[in-house]
């Protein structure tokens, strides 16, 4: 596997900056320890003072502290900029500690012997300078089974959600199955509203009124049909020719059976 493109910057520079330092792909990496501690923006003979004290105080020197150089490298292959760009790529931010911090491998006994050949014991401290590498990033690769496999496990999730939504449903709610399922008071509502707006012409003038088409579907030719059947069924009486004669013949008719009835009612 070769090396990706690597590009190293200073902890803290802003995004947009340019890299301090790029290598190429399939080159390999490698840098003096002057260049590194350039990278990370700390001298050996500069004064390793402490955060809370003045920056005109005193404090030893980075050579006698030592400090501790991190190199967080991230590698990725996804890119929101160009998704369509999958080569890995490598960024590098460089970091040392400061504000007063010694880096030092632990304490070490040592035994030496004085003139006169008696043993005495020292506790010595040695104060280094400390590289580490961190390693993190997401590298992957676009794959449609699993993909398939991820909507799979989702919409199964789904239905058990529902499944449980709809169990604890039943017992909570009356008449859930038919709340939730049953659809017929809706249905014959909307085709009721139809009818009536296609039998007394409120589609057509609104159509016309907005300049839009009405589609002549099958559903509105069935509607214009079932019009036509009950239209044709139902003959309106002529004005004055009702059964009875019309209102004022049975106004008269009804005179006329009171007085017939009190002509046959018998007289003491």
């Amino acid at each position: 596997m070769s090396n990706p493109a690597i590009a190293f910057r200073r902890l803290g520079d802003a995004v947009g900056d340019s890299p301090r330092l790029t290598v190429d792909k399939d080159t390999d990496t490698g840098m003096t320890i002057s260049d590194l501690l350039e990278l990370a923006g700390v001298g050996l003979d500069a004064v390793n003072t402490p955060a809370a004290a003045a920056e005109s105080a005193e404090g030893p020197t980075f050579r006698l502290s030592g400090t501790h150089v991190k190199i967080n490298l991230e590698y990725s292959n996804m890119r929101r900029e160009d998704p369509s760009d999958t080569t890995v790529k490598a960024t590098a931010d460089v970091s040392y500690t400061k504000d007063g911090a010694w880096t030092s491998l632990g304490p070490k006994m040592i035994w030496k012997k004085d003139a006169a050949g008696v043993l005495h014991r020292f506790q010595r401290y040695h104060y280094v300078l400390r590289v580490s590498f961190m390693l993190s990033g997401t590298i992957g690769v676009f794959d449609f089974f699993t993909l398939f496999l991820n909507l799979a496990v989702a919409t199964g999730l789904l239905k058990v959600a529902v499944s449980v939504v709809d169990a604890a449903s039943e017992i909570l709610v009356a008449n859930f199955d038919d709340q939730k399922y049953d659809d017929r008071n809706d249905f014959m509502t909307l085709e009721s509203l139809k009818e009536y707006a296609l039998e007394q012409g409120i589609l057509d003038r609104y159509a016309t009124r907005t300049g839009m088409t009405l589609l002549d579907d099958d559903v509105m030719q069935s509607i214009r049909q079932r019009a036509a059947r009950v239209q044709g069924n139902w003959n309106k009486p002529e004005r004055g020719k009702e059964p009875g004669g019309g209102a004022l013949q049975r106004v008269a008719n009804a005179r006329n059976k009171v007085a017939s009835n009190s002509l046959e009612s018998p007289t003491e």
